[in-house]
């Protein structure tokens, strides 16, 4: 094992992973290293493309045009410009531009430790920095220039609304529920369920928007550095944003 990997790093971004989990982790690693002529070790970073492997799928050898490389770095750069401006917000370890499966780009937050209970800021802020990509792409090319490719994220940004209003938190709906048994209650409780969840996804879509604007020199550094390196660690990610901002 190469002195460059900290088991208390490893396990906070392996949070959720059980044994056999890690098992496969491990193994995976050492098979990376072992197709890797130059490495005598098995080292941070064969670590690093064995989570991505296990978590977002094998590496596509797809060749995305220049504008296409563009347009992901400046969506992912996005989330994690968001993510790195908000406090309280799970630390993000990574940000790729590597397409894996059915992604183009991603960036990956976790929380340090495993959490049952999500709080309502916790919330929030996933949902703020799920819009960031969907935001960095309406400032950057125009809002009627956005790519399909943010629908994921707004399908996120959804079930997360939905679940906030069916904990309590929407501010018509309160504790009624009307989701849960729709032919039960009024169309007026299943609107106001409805608005709640506008509103929610309106206040962090202004949240989200107010910080790329904010830290907009850092946006699109993480973009330009992101077009050039393809993937980016938490370290790497946390200087290029505290060297902009």
């Amino acid at each position: 094992m190469a002195q460059d990997v900290d088991a208390e790093t490893l396990a906070q971004v392996k949070i959720g992973f059980i044994g056999a989990d890690l098992s496969n982790l491990v193994n995976r690693a050492k098979l990376i290293a072992s197709i890797d002529e130059s490495a005598t070790v098995i080292s941070k970073s064969h670590f690093k493309k064995a989570k991505n492997f296990i978590s977002l799928g094998p590496e596509r050898d797809l060749v995305m045009s220049e504008e296409e490389k563009q347009r992901t770095a400046y969506h992912e750069a996005g989330h994690a410009v968001v993510a790195l401006a908000t406090p309280g917000s799970f630390p993000v370890y990574q940000a790729t531009i590597v397409p894996h499966s059915n992604y183009l780009g991603l960036v990956i937050s976790s929380p340090e430790k495993d959490i049952n209970h999500m709080s309502l800021n916790m919330l929030e802020n996933r949902i703020d920095m799920a819009l960031g990509g969907f935001l960095a792409e309406e400032i950057k090319y125009g809002y009627k220039n956005i790519s399909t490719g943010a629908s994921s994220d707004l399908k996120i940004v959804n079930e997360i609304a939905k679940i906030i209003v069916s904990s309590g938190f929407g501010e018509r709906t309160g504790f009624l529920q009307p989701l849960e048994n729709p032919s039960n209650c009024s169309q007026l409780a299943k609107q106001n369920f409805e608005d709640d969840m506008t509103d929610i996804m309106e206040e962090s879509r202004r949240r989200a928007k107010d910080i790329l604007v904010k830290h907009e020199t850092a946006w699109k550094a993480i973009a330009e550095a992101l077009i050039q390196y393809e993937n980016l660690s938490k370290e790497q990610l946390e200087e290029i944003f505290k060297n902009n901002s």
